[in-house]
This record gives structure tokens, sequence and C-alpha cells, in this order.
């Protein structure tokens, strides 16, 4: 999914290119804001986002 999202083919990245690009985007998260990315790794399927997250009603306009 998340070579989807960059707009690759899933064929472009093997398992060593995502786990590096993962690597990045978890330092410089990091650095920026000093908490940890709620990204964790799940052996043999991928990468999981590991937050909780609150579902609200949407204001009405």
């Amino acid at each position: 999914d998340i070579a989807n999202a960059l707009g690759k083919t899933v064929g472009g990245y093997d398992d060593r290119s995502i786990d590096a690009v993962m690597a990045r985007l978890r330092r410089k998260v990091h650095t920026a804001t000093n908490e940890n990315l709620p990204i964790r790794a799940v052996r043999s399927v991928g990468y999981v986002f590991a937050a909780p997250v609150e579902a609200r009603a949407r204001p009405e306009t």
C-alpha cells in the first residue's frame, strides 16, 4: 500500500528497499517531532498503523 501511495508498482521495490524508506521516515519524524512514528513492522506481512484512533462526527456546516 505504501508503494501504491507513492505511485510505484509493488514489483518496483524489494523488501529491503521498503525497510530503508521506513527507517528514513521514522528518523525524519522523530527528528521533527521527538515522537515515534506510529507504524510497526509485521513479519511476513508488511507495515501497520499502530496508534489509537478516535472516531468523531464531522462538524455540521
